[in-house]
């Protein structure tokens, strides 16, 4: 068999602006703004391999992140998109391991789902195949079966429309966040987080770039929930003409009695449906986790299947990236 020759380099994989978009959202992950809103956000750098084999060639793009000093991990933040070859792929795993290795590069995940991995599902499923009773998805809104927001509303639980009620008639407004509220947002991530025992992992900036950068160029934006004149909640997206990401929703527990959470989700699922986009992702959710799961699923979304292909260069240094997000998970 042909070797298969693979480079790293810098920068993401251009995208041609071309047909009706996907629901993993690909040419919004591979646009300059949102390269830079990612390389500051998550500190990490963004860079694509190149595998090619006589005639066939593929690229991908991951975003390189140093997790401790000597443990660098790559991931396709967060969706991936082979251009090219797609068959190459298993073929190219050992080269692709050796040329991690050179860059110093413990491991690449390479997150498959939508098109993607139903065509690897079809064509090379034992690539994509998983260890029992693991299951990650993602929750995705067909937002094409609906004629506008009002019949979308009317195909919602009655529960979820009489929360939606109900934040109205408590006064609750949402609206676009301001330059100026940036601590504002991160003060309630950050509480939010902290009541749910889980990590802070970004800083403000992860907000700020969006409202400087992303905004101005159509490419996200952020929502806040206002009642009796304090902020209470508040929703970010990332976008584009045919596709919204819910990145984050955050609603401090001394506010749940105004449902915040549920009058932001559907101010930004009406929004979309405005804009005529096709899909509202609500990102991944954790095997295991039930409730988010059924929250999601609440506002009609569907699950899609999500599996990581993980090709390890130091499979010392990936344990111990394993043994780290396992520690913070715990604590």
């Amino acid at each position: 068999m042909p070797e298969v020759n693979v480079s790293i380099a810098s920068g993401m994989p251009a995208i041609p602006a071309t047909g009706e978009g996907d629901s993993i959202g690909s040419r919004i992950w591979h646009r300059e703004e949102v390269r830079e809103w990612m390389e500051r956000t998550i500190r990490g750098e963004c860079m694509h391999l190149v595998a090619k084999q006589k005639r066939r060639e593929f690229r991908l793009g991951f975003v390189r992140r140093r997790i401790l000093p000597g443990l660098v991990l790559a991931s396709t933040f967060p969706y991936a998109r082979i251009l090219g070859a797609r068959e190459l792929l298993a073929t190219a795993v050992p080269a692709i391991r050796q040329a991690l290795a050179r860059h110093g590069i413990g491991a690449l995940e390479v997150a498959l789902t939508g098109e993607e991995l139903a065509w690897f599902m079809k064509h090379n499923p034992e690539l994509v195949s998983l260890p029992a009773n693991y299951a990650p998805v993602r929750h995705v809104v067909d937002l094409r079966q609906f004629g506008g927001e009002d019949e979308y509303l009317a195909s919602l639980d009655s529960r979820i429309r009489w929360s939606i009620r109900k934040s109205g008639r408590m006064g609750v407004r949402v609206r676009p966040a301001e330059p100026g509220e940036i601590s504002g947002l991160q003060s309630l991530y950050h509480q939010t987080m902290k009541e749910k025992g889980a990590p802070t992992l970004y800083g403000p900036e992860r907000f700020g770039l969006i409202l400087q950068q992303l905004r101005p160029a159509r490419l996200g934006d952020i929502h806040v929930a206002v009642a009796n004149g304090r902020s209470i909640g508040m929703a970010a997206v990332v976008r584009d003409e045919h596709s919204s990401h819910l990145i984050q929703v955050a609603a401090p527990q001394e506010f749940r009695s105004f449902r915040a959470s549920d009058a932001l989700v559907f101010h930004a699922l009406a929004e979309s449906l405005r804009r005529g986009e096709r899909f509202f992702d609500f990102m991944a959710t954790s095997p295991g986790d039930t409730g988010v799961a059924g929250y999601k699923r609440k506002w009609l979304a569907m699950e899609e299947p999500l599996r990581y292909v993980v090709i390890t260069a130091h499979p010392m240094r990936m344990r111990a990236i394993q043994a780290l997000r396992w520690l913070r998970r715990r604590f």
